[in-house]
């Protein structure tokens, strides 16, 4: 869901992924950032290529700087700000480290697998080194883009 909260508008920019059951409210994402499934935004500022994970929680006056990371199930709290390519995570986030070049891959395998599946394509690449799954918990991951097809059902 994404709408406005009656005092601001909720705006996504340019290349940015919103996943399923995440609720953006009055709230503004970035260019090329990541959603995750289930996150919640209130009144807070995501800036670009910034990946918020699943579940994670950005309260109002909260914000995500350019290129940082929240990982899934976190908690920022109200008027918090993770700095531009920091990783934060827990509850209440903290600070955990610093977005790698692997954790900037991993966001934008994860936006483009998310893509493909949408518009109904698969992705052939092994994207070595990216992640997979769409899961949005802040890249990093080292499986391929795509699963190979499960094993035929046995004859009789």
């Amino acid at each position: 869901m994404i709408r406005g909260d009656g005092k601001a508008p909720a705006s996504i920019g340019a290349g940015s992924v919103v996943q399923e059951r995440a609720c953006v409210i009055g709230s503004r994402v970035g260019d090329r950032s990541l959603i995750g499934a289930g996150a919640r935004l209130t009144g807070c500022t995501i800036g670009n290529d910034a990946s918020i994970g699943m579940g994670a929680v950005v309260c109002a006056g909260a914000s995500i700087g350019d290129g940082a990371v929240l990982t899934a199930g976190s908690l920022l709290p109200a008027g918090k700000s993770v700095p531009a390519g920091e990783v934060w995570g827990g509850s209440p986030a903290a600070k955990i480290g610093l977005a790698t070049d692997v954790d900037k891959e991993g966001i934008q395998a994860n936006i483009d697998l998310v893509r493909a599946q949408r518009q109904g394509t698969a992705l052939t690449s092994s994207n070595e080194g990216r992640s997979g799954g769409g899961g949005g918990g802040g890249g990093g991951g080292r499986g391929a883009a795509t699963r190979p097809p499960p094993p035929p059902p046995p004859t009789p």
